[in-house]
């Protein structure tokens, strides 16, 4: 909700007389996540199970934007629907012999960026927030024993923006880096894992303006 306010507050900033324009948009996004391990010991420091993060596959991206611009600023708020789904392969080694198998995590979310900046004849330079909204997600690791998944609904980052206007056209390129940690929501014996890089997103976005 604090986002939503802060999106129509930068919106006011501006001159009633700015010029006003929304449109659709859909976008590629190429993840940059690495392969990484995670171990889970119990007390005495016996290893029980063994996570790697293997890699992200990011759906096509599509949804609206809305921009205000006035001289050689504008403020542009999007929301777009985003698909991840996120595989790890795992061994249980408490088990006799020890047990490999794979999950994948798919999340839906709604991004709202919000990229302010300054367009330069057809070039546009712009930099903002980035708020991630879940809707939905399947849950993993069901067998695993004193795990359970703490995720918040809004993860937030930070985005650069370049992009050219032709006409109605815009294409973007956008470089998005997320605050948060891979899979830090997971816990294990009460205690908050996760893996040590963040979500960083490349991204060609193409919209298309009715106004």
């Amino acid at each position: 909700m604090k986002a939503f306010w802060l999106v129509v507050i930068c919106f006011f900033c501006f001159k009633v007389e700015a010029q006003f324009n929304y449109g659709v948009k859909t976008a590629l996004t190429l993840s940059f996540a690495k392969t990484e391990n995670l171990l889970f010991d119990d007390p005495f420091d016996y290893l029980l199970y063994e996570v790697m993060f293997e890699e992200e596959d990011v759906s096509p991206t599509f949804g609206i934007f809305a921009t205000l611009k006035e001289d050689n600023l504008y403020i542009q708020s999007e929301a777009l629907y985003r698909n991840i789904s996120s595989n790890f392969s795992y061994i249980i080694w408490e088990t006799n012999p020890p047990r490999a198998n794979a999950e994948t995590k798919t999340t839906h979310f709604i991004a709202v960026p919000v990229t302010g900046g300054v367009q330069v004849d057809r070039f546009k330079f712009g930099v903002g927030p980035v708020f991630s909204f879940i809707l939905t997600e399947n849950e993993i690791f069901r067998e695993f024993k004193h795990f359970e998944e703490r995720r918040e609904w809004l993860e937030a980052g930070f985005a650069f923006n370049v992009g050219v206007q032709l006409l109605r056209l815009s294409l973007d390129f956008r470089y998005e880096l997320h605050f948060n940690r891979v899979a830090d929501y997971f816990v294990f014996n009460q205690l908050q894992a996760g893996f040590g890089q963040s979500p960083a997103y490349l991204s060609i976005g193409l919209g298309y303006a009715f106004r």
